[in-house]
């Protein structure tokens, strides 16, 4: 319950759906903390919460699939949830 920080959870077909990370939205803080872009925001909202599926991965080919593969969409959601979640600058390189 202490966790107030903005969670990313990525599902693949071992897991089968993203809403197996609803447990998780339960257990963490239910807002962002005060310190942080976004402050106030609620796990309903995608800046503090978001739980995506991935069917066409298995559990760890969101880390070593290839990032330039087009059906390879995990680069591109932590990038994104990276940036809403941060102030200043955040560089992606290779």
């Amino acid at each position: 319950a202490e966790v107030d920080v903005p969670v990313l959870g990525i599902a693949t077909a071992l897991v089968g759906r993203a809403s197996a990370f609803d447990t998780i939205r339960a257990r963490v803080a239910p807002a962002l903390g005060a310190d942080l872009p976004n402050a106030g925001a609620t796990r309903d909202r995608e800046e503090a919460f978001r739980a995506t599926f991935v069917p066409r991965m298995t559990h760890i080919d969101p880390l070593t699939a290839d990032a330039d593969n087009p059906a390879n969409p995990v680069p591109g959601d932590v990038l994104a949830f990276a940036l809403r979640a941060t102030t200043g600058a955040v560089t992606p390189t290779p």
